[in-house]
């Protein structure tokens, strides 16, 4: 076994009972001289996967196997994923801290006895060794300085019959948002410094339209269809994250911030918008 500390394990110190590859894409950890331990946020971010029920199941493969398992986003678009907890007691959506406990350490899905399997993923959900980071900052993800894109992001959105004027990031008042409200949006443009963007939108009555990367001229660059109102946004990047938020016809305040990484997410909180109301407002930062 290897002695190491940790950030996982509320006690901190912890030792390796089996190391990250030859077919293995995590690390094995239980609490020094064996003992049984809470598990902990590796740093702040949002639950992104969660199960609980699984008892154990040697054996087992796909999720399953994972047991009472965690999965966490973060700033720099980086995951990290906690295995075969006794218990958990995070739920999907919530936001988490560095420290924050998240379960207990336990012998559950294709486990042969009490431990935590600890994983980390990039940004485009590969795993990679996590032991480097057992007791350090993921990559760009200081806990002195939570970053998530770094550069500024430029978009406008095609309503009233014309493009309106670019918005740089988002701000107050009536220059610090793409649209007008009151009139539903049917084109959406995004640039980004420093990295690729790219994003879709769904049209109301319709389906999601093809990616489009970054923006540019023509048919092409733009996502939407003219004379189509569009009712729900998604964007992945390659750096960090983007955060959006949007506004619908009709109502008095922005819908809540969503949270953009490295790849689009299914469900009601992976988009920006509400099928079936149109959109006359969005906000990026």
């Amino acid at each position: 076994m290897v002695n190491t500390s940790s950030r996982v394990l509320m006690t901190g110190s912890n030792q390796i009972t089996q190391r990250y590859g030859n077919g293995h894409g995590g690390v094995d950890l239980v609490k020094k001289t064996n003992q049984l331990d809470s598990i902990t946020a590796h740093s702040d971010g949002t639950v992104v996967w969660c199960q609980s029920g699984i008892p154990n199941d040697t054996g087992s493969s796909g999720n399953r196997s994972y047991g009472n398992a965690v999965k966490i986003r973060h700033a720099n678009g980086y995951y990290t994923l906690y295995a075969h907890m006794d218990s958990v007691v995070v739920k999907n959506g919530q936001s988490v801290k560095a420290g924050q406990k998240i379960g207990y350490m336990g012998n559950t899905g294709n486990s042969y006895g009490a431990h935590l399997h600890f994983e980390v993923r990039n940004a485009a959900d590969t795993r990679v060794n996590p032991e480097p980071y057992l007791n350090d900052d993921l990559p760009g993800n200081s806990t002195d300085k939570v970053t998530g894109y770094t550069g500024d992001l430029t978009y406008r959105a095609y309503t009233g019959k014309a493009w309106q004027p670019k918005v740089i990031n988002c701000g107050d008042g009536a220059d610090g948002y793409a649209g007008i409200f009151g009139l539903p949006i049917e084109g959406l443009q995004i640039d980004a410094e420093h990295c690729d963007v790219f994003y879709r939108v769904h049209v109301q009555g319709g389906d999601w339209l093809p990616e489009i990367k970054n923006s540019g001229t023509g048919a092409d660059g733009y996502a939407g269809i003219y004379g189509r109102t569009i009712d729900g946004i998604q964007i992945r990047t390659n750096q960090g994250y983007v955060d959006c938020r949007v506004h619908l016809v009709g109502d008095k305040d922005y819908l809540d911030w969503v949270r953009f990484g490295a790849t689009y997410q299914d469900g009601p909180d992976g988009y920006a918008g509400i099928f079936g109301r149109a959109i006359d407002g969005v906000q990026m930062k």
